[in-house]
């Protein structure tokens, strides 16, 4: 593997620690049962194999307990409960309907570079020092 590769999966593996800790910071708690324990952050709209500026953005991110997460999610994820999911991101402020929209909506395939990935990283860093900050 290149020099570059090597930078690459590092910075996608920084990236996705910092925002997951950011989804789950800015949320608190699951927003479907309401519980503060075992939390983990869920993409609520699937990107895999399309864009990869989705995968980290926080509007696409809800944090879930580990019983809503698998076991509701994951392991009976019906067209309610995904819809469901979506909808306590609208109600929370996690993202308009027409942001979830957007996302849904964009297919475009994007690789991203070592330049737009501490771009990323610097602005998850940011954002969650923000709400650390309490801003």
């Amino acid at each position: 593997m290149s020099k570059t590769s090597d930078k690459i999966k590092r910075l996608k593996k920084k990236c996705d620690e910092l925002w997951s800790k950011a989804v789950r910071t800015r949320d608190g708690r699951c927003l479907l049962c309401g519980k503060t324990d075992g939390l983990a952050a869920h993409h609520y709209i699937h990107t895999k194999g399309s864009s990869l500026h989705h995968r980290f953005n926080v509007k696409n991110g809800i944090t879930l307990c580990y019983a809503c997460h698998i076991h509701k999610v994951h392991t009976k994820a019906t067209v309610a409960i995904l819809e469901e999911v979506k909808k306590a991101a609208i109600t929370y402020g996690v993202a308009t309907a027409k942001e979830i929209e957007e996302i849904s909506n964009d297919h475009s395939l994007a690789k991203l570079g070592v330049e737009d990935l501490e771009g990323i990283k610097k602005y998850l860093q940011d954002y969650l020092n923000d709400l650390e900050a309490g801003l």
